[in-house]
């Protein structure tokens, strides 16, 4: 063989051995509280295993791996769907040699409640004062303050946690800072 045959060769097996996918370490013992921990204030996790992504329904920590409800399938926007399209459920609990990446959903729903809340009653109390002042000409009861700005507040919280959008959140393995 001739030095670029071998110098070809060595690159291209250093090119497959860098793509090839990598499979995170199975979680040590200390860290299993940690990825249990993660799952109490959600319902829901996105585990990559196999080459495959499953979104599980409630999702715990068990000594053998990941054990779940259920999955959740993907949405369907056609409208007769059949079995070689869909992927096949994994085995309960999941085995933690066999998971690549967990993510677990969550959502910004308290600070968008306390931004919306802000919101709410900085823009209540600017339109009393200026609803006020154009009808009657003089300042606004304390009862009117109270009522009318209260309001405001309850309903731009509850906007601004209605208005919230999910994302994921890397579980395992624990992501480089």
């Amino acid at each position: 063989m001739t030095r670029t045959a071998v110098a070809a060769s060595l690159v291209l097996n250093l090119l497959i051995a860098s793509a090839a996918p990598c499979r995170a370490a199975a979680p040590t013992p200390e860290n299993l509280p940690r990825i249990a921990t993660g799952f109490e204030n959600t319902g829901r996790a996105r585990v990559i295993a196999g080459g495959h992504t499953y979104v599980l329904a409630r999702p715990r920590v068990a000594p053998a791996g990941l054990a779940f409800d259920r999955v959740e399938g993907p949405a369907r926007p056609a409208v007769v769907t059949s079995a070689w399209d869909t992927v096949p459920a994994p085995q309960n609990p999941i085995a933690w040699e066999r998971i690549d990446r967990i993510d677990v959903q969550a959502s910004h729903r308290t600070r968008n409640a306390l931004v919306g809340g802000a919101v709410g009653m900085v823009v209540s109390s600017l339109g009393l004062f200026a609803l006020v002042s154009a009808y009657h000409g003089g300042a606004p009861t304390p009862d009117q303050v109270f009522v009318v700005i209260g309001a405001g507040t309850v309903a731009g919280a509850g906007l601004g946690a209605i208005l919230t959008t999910p994302y994921w959140r890397q579980l395992h393995p624990v992501p480089a800072p």
